[in-house]
This record gives structure tokens, sequence and C-alpha cells, in this order.
């Protein structure tokens, strides 16, 4: 079994060796209850060490949809690779599979949203 010092403290030191100005978890809207739990850890380990930059919400399935500021990213040079590592979850196939049209959908729609193939929104939490 892994702690969850295990796995609280290697993020802490990553985060203080690289310093990153954007930190992206899930949304706590997400139904999958893993998650859930892992938004939460995330916001509570950036609350613990003062984190003082941009954090961003995504979604891997979701019929909620966040109250906050949406940003888009181009991800057509991504999306294959994206796909690739959806299908990768072996175990999942039955939840997976599902997916994969609606996720073409909604990355094709954001992408018409800024101009480009594929796009991928985020939430803008702070």
């Amino acid at each position: 079994d892994i702690s969850i010092s295990q796995i609280k403290y290697p993020i802490i030191e990553m985060i203080k060796k690289y310093k990153p100005i954007k930190v992206f978890t899930l949304t706590e809207k997400d139904p999958h209850i893993d998650h859930r739990a892992v938004n939460k850890f995330i916001l509570k380990i950036l609350k613990e060490i003062n984190y003082k930059g941009e954090i961003y919400l995504f979604e891997v399935w979701n019929i909620f949809r966040e109250n906050l500021p949406a940003v888009y990213e181009d991800i057509t040079e991504e999306f294959d690779k994206k796909i690739t590592m959806m299908k990768s979850f072996e175990s999942q196939w039955y939840f997976i599979y599902p997916l994969l049209i609606p996720t073409y959908i909604r990355t094709k729609l954001n992408g018409i949203k800024i101009g480009v193939k594929f796009a991928e929104k985020f939430y803008r939490l702070r």
C-alpha cells in the first residue's frame, strides 16, 4: 500500500523544483469519485504550500459544467496521442471506447471556437 505522504511529498518537491506558473487538475464536479479525490488532494497541497500561480480544472467526462471562465488550448498536434492514450487503458475499455466519439466531437467543437482543428477546454479556478 502507498501512503498519502509517499504521493504528497514528491508532488510538493516537483512543484518546488519546477516552479510551474500553471497547475492543471481535475474538476470537483467530475462524476468519478477518484477524479474528485485527485482534485481535493491537489488543491489541498497547493493551499498548504501557498501556491500563487494559476490553477486550471479539466474534466475527463462530465455532464455538469463549471461556472468558471473557460480557456481553450490547441491540441491539434497532440490529438492522436490523446486518443492512443485513451485506448491504452485496456481494463477500462467499456468506459473509454464509448467516449471516443464524444471526445472527437467535443475537441472539434472547442477547436472551432478558437480557429484550430482540435482544442481542449480548461476552467480557470484562479
